[in-house]
């Protein structure tokens, strides 16, 4: 028999954080919610739990690909200048100053950890909230 609804909510509290964890954010207990009730109205050719779990994990995609496409102007901005580092470090290479390609290469370094940064607060600003209202846009 297929569970009710309040069982599928259990058991999608169950397993959110293996999704969570692929996806790279959080569900709240109101996107759980949102998903099996959305899964159990619009979704007829299929059972709970399995049309619920679906709409979790599109949700769960959905929203990590709208935070992806949002890279921080700050990192766009860095990758201009390890363009620059990398070019003059090339030529520094290409022309034999090999004591100024150690140093470019530093610099290289520093900005590519720069740029970790700023990508890794992007991705914990990912991990917010899966909201109720991204689960009924799935």
């Amino acid at each position: 028999p297929e569970p009710t609804v309040e069982e599928t909510i259990q058991i999608l509290r169950g397993i959110a954080r293996k999704y969570e964890q692929h996806h790279r954010l959080r569900y709240d207990d109101e996107a759980i919610e949102s998903c099996v009730k959305f899964a159990s109205q619009y979704i007829q050719d299929r059972f709970l739990p399995d049309k619920a779990i679906d709409v979790l994990d599109e949700t769960g995609a959905r929203v990590q690909l709208r935070q992806l496409a949002k890279i921080p102007e700050e990192a766009k901005d860095l990758r201009g200048e390890l363009r620059d580092v990398e070019e003059r470090k090339n030529q520094a290479v290409r022309m034999q100053d090999y004591a100024l390609a150690s140093e470019l290469k530093a610099e290289e370094e520093g900005v590519m950890a720069k740029i970790f940064r700023v990508m890794k607060d992007a991705a914990s600003d990912v991990k917010a909230e899966a909201d109720a209202e991204a689960a009924e846009a799935a």
